[in-house]
Formats: C-alpha cells, structure tokens, sequence
C-alpha cells in the first residue's frame, strides 16, 4: 500500500464521516420535532379523553340514564358485527364531541 492510496483512502473516509455527521445531526432534529409532535398529541388525546368523560357523565346523568341507556342499548344491537359496532361507537362518539363543542360555545 502506497501513500497515495492512503490518501484516497483518508479523504474518502473523511468525506464518508461528514455525510454521516450530517445524516445524524438531520435525525437528532428530526427525532425532536417528532417528540414535539408526540407531546402535543399526548396532551391533546388527553384533553379528548376528559371531554368523552365529561359528556358520559353528563348524558348518563339525565333522565337516570335512559338517554345513554337508548343509545348503548339498541333492540338491534345484538345483532351486530364487530365492525358495525366500532363504527356505531364512532358514530356515538361524533355525536358526544359535537355536543362537546356545542357546550363549550
């Protein structure tokens, strides 16, 4: 082995260790911007889940929770796959964040 070859060598791995210096300082940015992202929605799913609480609490409450009782309940439902029955949660759960956003007005 030669000195010029070592040269190359030399400069090719000095070229190869700043893109990869560069890489991971683009995936350390990457990584905190994400954690940003997961914090936010952290606080935001919990926020979701104290207002579903709420608006639980606030139908089971009227009417002895007949309301709820009526909406949970239905002479179809045992009918039902389990796909339908996650698209009727949905559906149960559109309707309490609407009613959500309507108190909070």
């Amino acid at each position: 082995m030669n000195l010029g070859t070592a040269t190359d060598e030399l400069e090719t791995s000095s070229v190869m260790v700043s893109r990869l210096t560069e890489q991971l300082d683009a995936a350390k940015v990457a990584n905190g911007e994400m954690e940003v992202e997961l914090k936010r929605l952290r606080v935001q799913s919990e926020q979701c889940k104290k207002a579903a609480e709420t608006a639980v609490a606030v139908i089971t409450t009227g009417k002895n929770g007949s309301f709820a009782e009526k909406l949970m309940n239905s002479p179809f439902s045992d009918n039902l796959d389990d796909e339908s029955r996650k698209m009727r949660n949905n559906t149960l759960l559109r309707r309490m964040s609407e009613l959500w956003k309507k108190a909070q007005k």
